[in-house]
């Protein structure tokens, strides 16, 4: 969600990349319905990327600034694969996945769709903090 909407603002000399420490695990498509959905209904699912990509020390390091949307993402990328990091920020997003967990089918529609809103919001309020800040 933070790639498709970063991308969406268009910013000059800005080229945004994502990628996660379990994209090569997920069986369930490359994003959620939720997420789709909410991308749709903001006009920017077509600034997402098609594909997860794993992450790697090459593609971590080759980045001008990372944003790590929770601690253990960053811990993953120190600990599990040695990156040396120049700029980076860790936010504390919740992934919609960390959210259901293994109890997706147990949460009502109505409660997994404000859920994923609340997160969209937090990462768009994330973004364009950073923005100003560029």
């Amino acid at each position: 969600m933070a790639e498709a909407y970063l991308k969406s603002k268009n910013l000059p000399n800005i080229e945004v990349t994502s990628s996660g420490i379990e994209a090569k695990k997920d069986l369930n498509g490359w994003v959620s319905k939720y997420t789709i959905n909410l991308l749709e209904e903001s006009n920017i699912f077509s600034y997402l990327s098609q594909h997860w990509i794993q992450s790697t020390k090459e593609i971590i390091e080759s980045q001008d600034l990372v944003i790590f949307m929770r601690q253990n993402h960053y811990d993953y990328c120190i600990d599990k694969l040695k990156c040396n990091l120049g700029e980076f920020h860790v936010w504390d997003v919740l992934d919609l996945g960390d959210y259901f967990d293994n109890k997706l089918e147990k949460i009502p529609l109505e409660i997994k769709q404000i859920k994923a809103k609340e997160i969209f919001e937090e990462i768009k309020k994330g973004v364009d903090s950073l923005i100003v800040d560029l």
